[in-house]
């Protein structure tokens, strides 16, 4: 149980120190999420109108196949 201890205790303590020599890591992670989440915002706003273009009739094939 000792040596499980002594390993949680190396694990937590090197945890701590990435966050200490990492934080320009942090926040290039952090401004890359919301920019990404900025691009998906188009497409996720569009979404409801692509389902409802999804639905093939057959008008629809005849165009796509001429």
């Amino acid at each position: 149980m000792k040596t499980l201890h002594q390993i949680f205790s190396i694990a937590r303590t090197e945890f701590r120190f990435s966050f200490r020599r990492g934080a320009p890591v942090i926040v290039t992670v952090i401004i890359g999420l919301i920019v990404s989440a900025g691009i998906a915002v188009g497409p996720f706003a569009s979404l409801s109108s692509w389902v409802a273009n999804s639905t093939m009739t057959p008008e629809k094939i005849e165009r796509l196949a001429s």
